[in-house]
């Protein structure tokens, strides 16, 4: 059996229980019938997807421009940013038939996303570089000679290891970003391929814009890249956008309408049942019942607040959640 690269990366309790989560919510947003078919829903979030992806990389464009300039429309803004949007939304049609296993299609979505940014789209970069925070290197890409192997390598694990989709997905886009293979266009190229992935895997994923929710925790997303390079591991990276994964899949729930005739999603009415138990005191324990992670409970429980449902009594540290009277 040839050998096969691994990349460093665990599977903690804590990534069995968010992989548990999202695919129960998976599977009720898949149980609405047509969803994938949703042409409106998908026409919108492939919007944001563009436009959250690129906005992370500095590009200004609304939401609003964004629709205008994929609508075939003239819109008033820098060149350089309105071609960034015309090419990020034919490299997201691409993902439609793009092999996520294959690096000619890797390299081919590369030049469709930065074709007339750089002068080498859709080429592995020849040259040395670094991603940098002001002046200071906060990390350097392997070296150009080393570039083809590691996505090769990358690749082969990606196609031939039985790590959960989920995880794989998320381990394969800190991969990317780490190789940092092209002269340009890392970032967006990472969110395109973890996109492909999830996609492939289920079809949800093709309406789901991850990328909004990345951009809302940009400093997060970065200091999760950031962390894992630092301790040569991916873990903290899984954990985090799997975490975000779920807060997507909640957002998308309440847009398709699966939220229950008492205005609840699932998470929050599971919450809500055992809070009204009155056993349990700390949020780690409510979460482990609801076999939720801590910062799903969060969420939940901060929206069961403003629907004035429940509330804290005592303490923040010793006092315990309790149903609003």
């Amino acid at each position: 059996m040839a050998y096969m690269h691994v990349p460093p990366f665990s599977i903690t309790d804590e990534i069995i229980g968010l992989i548990s989560e999202i695919s129960l919510k998976v599977g009720e947003i898949d149980a609405e019938e047509g969803i994938e078919r949703n042409l409106t829903l998908r026409k919108v979030n492939r919007l944001k997807s563009v436009k959250s992806s690129l906005a992370i990389e500095g590009n200004t464009l609304s939401l609003d421009l964004v629709s205008d300039v994929i609508d075939g429309k003239n819109v008033l803004g820098p060149k350089r940013e309105i071609l960034e949007v015309k090419n990020a939304s034919k490299a997201y049609d691409y993902a439609l038939i793009a092999d996520p296993f294959d690096i000619g299609d890797l390299l081919t979505a590369h030049g469709i996303m930065m074709r007339d940014l750089i002068p080498d789209a859709g080429r592995f970069r020849e040259g040395n570089v670094g991603v940098f925070e002001g002046m200071r290197l906060i990390h350097m890409g392997v070296p150009p000679g080393l570039v083809s192997q590691k996505v090769d390598e990358l690749m082969g694990w990606a196609k031939r290891s039985t790590t959960h989709m989920l995880v794989k997905s998320c381990v394969f886009h800190y991969e990317l970003e780490f190789i940092h293979p092209f002269s340009d266009g890392n970032g967006r190229m990472g969110r395109l391929w973890h996109h492909i992935l999830l996609s492939g895997w289920n079809p949800v994923f093709a309406v789901l814009p991850i990328e909004t929710f990345v951009e809302r925790h940009q400093k997060e997303y970065y200091d999760a890249l950031r962390t894992s390079n630092e301790k040569g591991d991916s873990t903290g990276f899984v954990v985090f956008m799997l975490n975000l994964i779920v807060e997507a899949l909640d957002d998308l729930s309440q847009s398709i309408g699966t939220i229950g005739k008492d205005g609840l999603s699932e998470t929050e009415r599971k919450v809500y049942e055992i809070i009204s138990q009155g056993k349990l005191k700390t949020s780690a324990e409510i979460a482990s019942m609801a076999a939720i992670s801590v910062r799903t409970f969060t969420r939940a429980v901060s929206s069961l607040v403003s629907k004035g449902l429940v509330r804290r009594e005592g303490s923040p540290r010793s006092g315990r959640w309790v149903i609003s009277r």
